[in-house]
C-alpha cells in the first residue's frame, strides 16, 4: 500500500479525498451507559473479546469497546457494529463539555460545525468510536499528532482531564454521523 500511496499525484489525492468526503457516513457505533460491561479479555491484536464464560465486570472509569463480530471487523466488514460501554452519566457530561468547551475552553462546534459533521478541512467527529476519539485527543495532547492542522486542538486537548476525554468520547460516539 505504501508504494501505491507514493505513486498518487496531488490531483488524484484531491479527487479521492473529495469523493470519499462526500460518501454518507453510516452509523456503526452504539453507546451503552452502564455500571458494568461484558467480561472481556484482550486478543492478540489488542482488541477486547467477550469472555467465553460470559459474565460482567465493573466499568469503573473507562469505556469498554467491543465488536459485534471481531473476525468480520478484522477484514473491514462495514456492517460490524461497535458497542462502547461507558460509565453512567458519561454522555450528558460529554455533551456539556462539547457544548461549552469545558477545561479546553472552546466549544467543538466552533470548528467542527453545528452538527459536528466537519467544516472544510476540519473533520467530522459525530459518530466516531469512543476509542478513536480518545486516542486522537491523547495523541494531540502529548504531541504524537503534531501536523499543522492539529495545532488548534493541542490547547483544547491539554485542557481536558482524563474523565473529560472519556466523556467527550462517549458523547461523540453516541451521535448520528
Amino acid at each position: 500500500m505504501i508504494k501505491v500511496a507514493k505513486a498518487v499525484s496531488p490531483t488524484e489525492l484531491r479527487r479521492a479525498a473529495t469523493y470519499f468526503s462526500q460518501l454518507p457516513r453510516s452509523r456503526w457505533v452504539k453507546v451503552v451507559e452502564s455500571a458494568t460491561a461484558p467480561q472481556t479479555y484482550p486478543d492478540k491484536y489488542g482488541w477486547l473479546n467477550v469472555a467465553p464464560g460470559g459474565g460482567t465486570e465493573p466499568i469503573g472509569n473507562r469505556v469498554v469497546e467491543l465488536s459485534s463480530d471481531l473476525q468480520r471487523m478484522m477484514i473491514d466488514d462495514d456492517h460490524v457494529v461497535m458497542t462502547d460501554y461507558a460509565p453512567l452519566g458519561a454522555i450528558d457530561s460529554g455533551r456539556r463539555i462539547v457544548m461549552t468547551g469545558g477545561g479546553g475552553g472552546m466549544p467543538c462546534q466552533s470548528c467542527h460545525g453545528e452538527r459536528l459533521e466537519g467544516v472544510g478541512m476540519t473533520p467530522p467527529i459525530a459518530g466516531r468510536p469512543a476509542g478513536y476519539v480518545a486516542r486522537t485527543l491523547w495523541d494531540m495532547r502529548t504531541g504524537a499528532r503534531a501536523n499543522p492542522g492539529v495545532a488548534p486542538m493541542k490547547v483544547v486537548a491539554r485542557g481536558l482531564s482524563a474523565a473529560d476525554v472519556r466523556d467527550v468520547s462517549a458523547y461523540l460516539a453516541s451521535l448520528q454521523p
